[in-house]
């Protein structure tokens, strides 16, 4: 029974290690990076989660203890690819870190079985990823310090890259601090605040230039004004949090008004 469980498991892993391999071959698909990370989620919790199932029953033997580090290995690769689609297709990764963070401790668990430089140079960029600028230069210096040849000198040179840049800013902190100015501002633009991502942008001078100067002076506009105060906020939060909707109600919307504000205020 246990031989026949770590039979499965090793199937199993395989199984998953070729779906994830042809994976890479095949590159990111053409929708974009929402169904790429739905595919590789899916290889998470399916083939790979059985094969650990079941390794769980089968004793405990050197063959088990490498196949597990091989199973850690690919669950590292797998999110640190989840990370890299993240990262590069949406620029921010602090709404993914429950996805990326494990892979951390995967490629530790993997490295102490079997200590493959390789590793540590991806675990280096999960750590820059993920915002720890420090743990990320000490694991490359390692990563430079057990490597040879040509990996030696690609894992020096990103040292030197990593050490000239600031790791990206996670993007609860951004929104954070973007839905904070939305809050603080004093009778501020709420919605035109997020779309621009600034209290300061020049370009809201025009909206408040038509609130104080037209809708202030009547009875409908101050209406109006009470109205948008009170239920912009919600709505100027849930843009800070989706930048793509940010951006569209910005082009689509606030810069046609901004521009004929402005026309009609010239005209004065």
């Amino acid at each position: 029974m246990e031989d026949t469980a770590l039979a499965i498991a090793e199937r199993c892993y395989r199984d998953a290690r070729s779906a994830f391999d042809q994976f890479q071959r095949q590159g990111t698909g053409p929708q974009g990076t929402g169904m790429d990370i739905a595919r590789l989620k899916h290889m998470l919790t399916g083939d790979l989660e059985q094969a650990r199932n079941n390794a769980s029953n089968a004793a405990d033997t050197p063959e088990k203890s490498r196949l597990i580090a091989q199973m850690d290995r690919l669950e590292g690769d797998i999110r640190w690819m989840i990370g890299a689609l993240y990262f590069e297709g949406i620029g921010r990764l602090g709404s993914v870190a429950d996805d990326v963070a494990p892979a951390v401790s995967a490629y530790n668990r993997a490295y102490a079985t079997i200590p493959d430089p390789e590793v540590l140079f991806k675990l280096a960029y999960l750590h820059f990823m993920l915002g720890q600028k420090a743990e990320a230069l000490e694991t490359m210096r390692k990563c430079a310090d057990q490597s040879e040849g040509d990996q030696k000198i690609l894992a020096l040179k990103e040292l030197q890259k990593m050490e000239a840049q600031e790791p990206p800013e996670p993007s609860e902190a951004r929104e954070a601090r973007r839905s904070a100015q939305v809050r603080n501002e004093k009778k501020g633009c709420f919605i035109a605040t997020a779309c621009y991502e600034s209290a300061l942008a020049p370009q809201l001078s025009a909206f408040r230039a038509y609130r104080d100067e037209r809708l202030q002076h009547c009875k409908l506009g101050r209406a109006f004004i009470r109205v948008y105060y009170a239920v912009s906020p919600p709505i100027a939060n849930w843009l800070t949090r989706h930048p793509r909707a940010a951006a569209f109600v910005r082009s689509r919307v606030l810069e046609p008004l901004r521009r004929r504000l402005e026309a009609e205020h010239g005209d004065r």
